[in-house]
């Protein structure tokens, strides 16, 4: 009977490989329609407005947004009309249009005084300007009717842009696939650290800053879109991989940057937008959280009947069986799962031992945990699974342990989607 419940609970991999492969060439379908019908790539930036800490808003408002967007920015580049999926198209910058709005504010009319000193702006530059909806349905007719794809540093204005849709009733959804060019950056340079900024980046390729103003939406666009038609001309073989070299500098200034070169690139174009673009509005995260309580037996049955569900759908995920790294690693002595921080040394210690007979025996307890329970494994602290739903493929899976009291435990983790 048991083994009954184990099938029905698990997912072997090579029947899990077949299901994934089945959602994966329906995503690769939709990748290379957009491949085939893309006509522009849409650079954009945001600067927002925050409240104060010692002026903190209501709860409810702090949660819906905590992020009001006072300036958009962008730039449109243009793909050639004759570019096909195959070959990743050269944009084109000296043809762009350019997007630049001032946003009044109507939730956090007083300025942060952390965005003050880091866009320059003072407080009398709240009260310019329109009001979210009126500038964003002028920034979207920018974009245009024709397919297009957003493009911004690092990923992190998708969130504050579908924030303030919601909070204006505007839908809540970009409804666009965006390009993260620093993970471009990241990825296609020899470079070894993952999270530039726009300033270092310019300076790593060799590209001349003349005086910018940056953290102005319309700038840090501009030169989000150099750095972009910068690294695919590189990788294409359009000019040099390896950027200029610094000039020597002057007495008393410093050293320049060092360069870095930038990597070929002989992927398809829907190879490109597989790698380096994301669906922004799924949610690609969930949380595990769950208080189990009785013997340990009882935890890990409790464990194996928790219901995980996609974070981006909702659909039950399947388990995939389990996998060690090594039999050696199977084989040692399991880690000691996370422990509550130890009580003061004169509530353990007696002069009997018996504090330390108590952690030893907490110790033993923690270290009889299975390596394997179900579909989780553990390493180190955390158990890790791979689970498989029937929209989305695969959803990675982590949790830790925590012991609260003798009898209870506190489950704690995250299910994260893996993204094409």
């Amino acid at each position: 009977m048991a083994r009954r419940r184990r099938k029905r609970q698990l997912l072997q991999a090579d029947e899990a490989r077949k299901l994934a492969a089945v959602v994966h060439e329906r995503q690769a379908g939709e990748l290379r329609r957009l491949a085939a019908a893309l006509e522009a790539v849409v650079v954009f930036d945001l600067e927002w407005n925050m409240a104060e800490p010692w002026r903190p808003v209501p709860p409810e408002i702090q949660a819906r947004l905590p992020y009001e967007i006072i300036d958009i920015g962008a730039v449109r580049l243009e793909l050639p009309r004759s570019h096909t999926r195959e070959t990743l198209p050269p944009l084109d910058l000296e043809h762009a249009r350019e997007f630049t709005e001032t946003v009044r504010p109507v939730v956090h009319k007083r300025l942060n005084r952390y965005v003050a000193r880091v866009t320059g702006r003072d407080r009398e530059s709240l009260r310019f300007g329109r009001t979210f909806p009126r500038v964003y349905t002028d920034f979207h007719a920018f974009c245009g009717p024709a397919p297009w794809i957003y493009a911004t540093w690092s990923a992190s204005d998708s969130g504050p842009l579908a924030a303030n849709l919601a909070w204006h009733d505007m839908g809540g959804e970009l409804g666009v696939r965006v390009l993260d060019v620093q993970r471009v950056f990241a990825q296609l340079t020899t470079d070894t650290q993952s999270q530039r900024s726009i300033q270092a980046a310019l300076g790593l390729l060799g590209l001349e800053e003349n005086g910018a103003r940056f953290h102005t939406a319309i700038v840090d666009a501009h030169l989000t879109a150099v750095i972009l038609l910068t690294l695919l001309r590189r990788a294409l073989g359009l000019e040099p991989a390896e950027a200029p070299p610094p000039e020597e500098p002057a007495e008393g200034e410093e050293a320049p940057p060092a360069r870095v070169d930038v990597l070929p690139w002989s992927g398809s174009f829907e190879d490109f937008l597989r790698r380096f673009t994301m669906n922004p509005d799924l949610n690609t995260r969930g949380n595990l959280a769950a208080a189990l309580s009785g013997s340990q037996a009882e935890v890990i049955r409790r464990i194996l009947a928790l219901e995980l569900r996609c974070p981006a759908c909702g659909e039950i995920l399947q388990g995939i069986e389990p996998r060690l790294r090594t039999t050696a690693t199977a084989s040692r002595p399991a880690p000691r799962l996370e422990k509550t921080p130890p009580e003061p040394a004169e509530q353990v210690s007696s002069g009997d031992g018996g504090g330390e007979a108590e952690a030893a025996e907490k110790e033993k307890e923690e270290e009889s945990w299975p390596p394997v329970i179900g579909p989780w494994a553990r390493t180190g602290k955390r158990y890790g699974a791979r689970f498989l739903c029937p929209e989305h493929a695969y959803v990675e899976g982590r949790f830790k342990l925590r012991r609260r009291s003798c009898n209870l435990m506190q489950l704690t983790g995250r299910l994260t989607l893996e993204q094409t």
